[in-house]
């Protein structure tokens, strides 16, 4: 790899051999992911669902977030619920509150899944399509995603 012609040249590629794999070793054991040498990624996938969420009630809403590394598809299990933010996006005509961060239940079931329930915080459901953000942050470790919910006016 290294040609030199003296003494002094072969000890300077030793030198820079020892250099480029010392750099090399360093990169592989760095926390950041290997992709984007940023922090590490967590794919994050979420369902939600109305659950027990009506027209004119404040029952929770069900969410559903899958989280796995996103190298090696191994669950994600040792997360709380202060690792989770949910966002409320867009206002909706006849709600006159949000459920941004207002996680009423929260559950690791230990399988990478987490049951997660959100719930307006100070007023009732109106009918219509919610649209929420799961953002999971766990040091390093990032993720987030979006989800939809629909309420329908109960007959």
């Amino acid at each position: 790899m290294f040609q030199a012609q003296t003494m002094g040249g072969r000890l300077w590629a030793g030198i820079a051999a020892l250099a480029v794999m010392g750099t090399l070793a360093a990169v592989v054991a760095s926390p950041a992911d290997s992709v984007t040498r940023g922090p590490v990624g967590l794919n994050v996938q979420a369902q939600a669902a109305a659950g027990s969420a009506a027209p004119n009630n404040s029952s929770p809403a069900d969410i559903l977030v899958i989280v796995t590394d996103r190298v090696t598809g191994a669950p994600t299990t040792d997360l709380a619920k202060s690792n989770f933010a949910i966002i409320n996006h867009f206002s909706h005509p006849g709600q006159s509150c949000g459920f941004s961060n207002n996680v009423v239940t929260f559950n690791n079931v230990g399988t990478g899944a987490y049951q997660l329930q959100v719930a307006p915080a100070g007023c009732t459901w109106a009918a219509g399509d919610f649209l929420l953000q799961v953002i999971v942050s766990a040091g390093s470790r990032q993720g987030q995603t979006a989800a939809k919910f629909t309420l329908l006016t109960r007959w």
